[in-house]
């Protein structure tokens, strides 16, 4: 009870806190507006000394000023009095409270019998009361949980359905004007059948009787278009859960509003005794009042600590909720400092990456225009390159030519000595005859070498003599009817290693083209 007490005045201290600073931006938005307005005919007014013509404009805006100055001075002077009266009334109230208090400490508790006996009789009633009215109140608060647990049974607040796809239902019901207050008014009211196992036929019936039932029936018609996840039995099941599912909401919210109102009647009786008590001590005599100092003073001093130790939890708890406060004040500048850090960190990375890329980007292309102007030059003036250049490179690509054929012969040579030569395995032949023909017999052509790797033993000069040949033969009209017509193949080569020109096959070499 304490906390939840406590609970609420924490929120009600902070919705205070958050309407004062609401009124303190208003206010400064207003002072700031009026400052404006000043400052303009300020300016005003100095252009004007220079320039007599704008005297009718600043006696405008000064006179807006001025109506702006007494709007705001009005309001906030009618603002202070309200304000005013208010903490009078507040004052007032808290005195009025204050001598309650005083008097209800003076109380005697021992009074003659008959009012004794009336007193006890109606403590006695109250009690009933009290007693009953709990009683009540417990039996509503188990009646709201076990519809809370009926409706988690019926399968919770959306039948399992998917959120945009329940959203979408509810939608096209209010597209057809069918929200929660008119199917509970209306719809339940007249009978519709909210089963689960309810047949078509039942709502089709109902369509026929009321406008009302017909824009049901075209809502679901639409529904079973737009919700395409779902076919038409499980929309209109659906829709008999919705049924189901708002009356048991109705009734919810029935037995919440009887709740409260018990809670309302349970105030006002706790607040007419209080004021029957506080009258009935008014009306006491004095000397009956004074009768019981002793036990006065101690009931007075027992509300006085009562009072400090409730001030001193009341104090405690402000403080804790200050500290709370500052903690999580400290809490959310960490964390928005982090985020702003991680933020900056991955837009430096972001920008470093690009202007990498687009560094490379720029290289390149410096690169590709220098060697297409590089080849345009050559193009243009083919003298330009040095011949002793051109000695210098010619020589060193013999030398590399040589080293690397001294390379590759060693490397040959070296593989040839780590192979091992293993005799072949005999072939047995059939002949005709059935007669059995081992390989030695047979010619073989296995080991002979082919026309491409005999051409690859050629020399260059060799390579280039035989590809002059060609050329001088024709060989490559020949080969490709209409050469000259097609611009796209070079004639240079066959598409291969330029120069030397693909092997042909043993058995095409004694074919020639018709």
């Amino acid at each position: 009870m304490f906390c939840t007490k406590s609970e609420s005045l924490c929120k009600w201290i902070n919705q205070l806190d958050n309407s004062r600073k609401a009124d303190t931006k208003k206010l400064q938005q207003q002072v700031e507006l009026v400052r404006r307005s000043g400052n303009y005919a300020f300016e005003k007014m100095k252009t004007a000394q220079a320039d007599p013509e704008n005297l009718a404009e600043l006696h405008k805006r000064m006179d807006c000023y001025e109506n702006r100055v007494c709007s705001f001075t009005q309001e906030k002077s009618l603002l202070f009095d309200d304000y005013t009266m208010r903490e009078l009334l507040l004052e007032k109230d808290l005195r009025a409270f204050e001598s309650n208090l005083a008097q209800w400490s003076v109380y005697d508790s021992r009074q003659p019998k008959a009012g004794k006996a009336s007193r006890l009789k109606s403590a006695s009633l109250s009690a009933e009361l009290t007693v009953s009215q709990v009683n009540h109140e417990k039996l509503l608060i188990t009646n709201v949980r076990a519809l809370d647990e009926k409706i988690l049974q019926v399968k919770g607040h959306k039948e399992g359905w998917d959120d945009m796809e329940h959203e979408l239902f509810l939608k096209i019901l209010n597209e057809y004007h069918l929200s929660e207050d008119i199917l509970m008014n209306e719809v339940i009211a007249h009978g519709i059948k909210t089963r689960t196992d309810a047949t078509e036929s039942n709502l089709i019936n109902y369509m026929g009787k009321s406008q009302l039932g017909r824009r049901v029936y075209k809502a679901l018609c639409k529904c079973s278009k737009k919700i395409v996840m779902r076919s038409t039995d499980a929309i209109q099941t659906h829709f008999y859960w919705y049924l189901e599912y708002l009356k048991l909401v109705g009734t919810k919210k029935q037995e919440i509003s009887y709740w409260k109102l018990l809670k309302e009647k349970k105030r006002r009786h706790t607040v007419d005794n209080i004021k029957a008590e506080s009258s009935r001590i008014k009306s006491m005599p004095l000397s009956d009042v004074c009768c019981n100092d002793a036990t006065a003073s101690d009931e007075l001093i027992e509300m006085n600590r009562q009072k400090k130790e409730s001030e001193r939890r009341r104090a405690k708890n402000r403080q804790l909720v200050r500290e709370w406060k500052a903690a999580k004040e400290s809490r959310d500048e960490e964390r928005c400092r982090q985020e702003q850090k991680r933020e900056k960190e991955k837009a430096m990375k972001m920008q470093k990456l690009f202007s990498e890329k687009k560094q490379k980007v720029v290289i390149h292309k410096m690169k590709k225009e220098e060697e297409a102007m590089r080849t345009q030059e050559e193009k243009q003036d083919p003298q330009i390159s040095d011949p002793k250049s051109t000695e210098f490179l010619r020589i060193n690509y013999r030398d590399a030519i040589h080293s690397a054929r001294i390379r590759r012969n060693m490397l040959e040579e070296r593989a040839m000595k780590n192979q091992h030569q293993l005799p072949d395995r005999p072939k047995l032949i059939w002949c005709k005859n059935d007669h059995k023909i081992t390989m030695e017999e047979v010619q073989s052509k296995l080991m002979d070498p082919t026309q491409s790797s005999l051409k690859n033993q050629l020399t260059k000069v060799e390579l280039e003599e035989r590809s002059r040949h060609r050329e001088e033969s024709q060989a490559h009209s020949l080969l490709i009817p209409c050469i000259d017509a097609i611009r796209d193949v070079t004639a240079k080569s066959f598409g291969h290693i330029p120069i030397q020109p693909r092997s042909i096959p043993s058995w095409r070499q004694n074919l020639r083209c018709a």
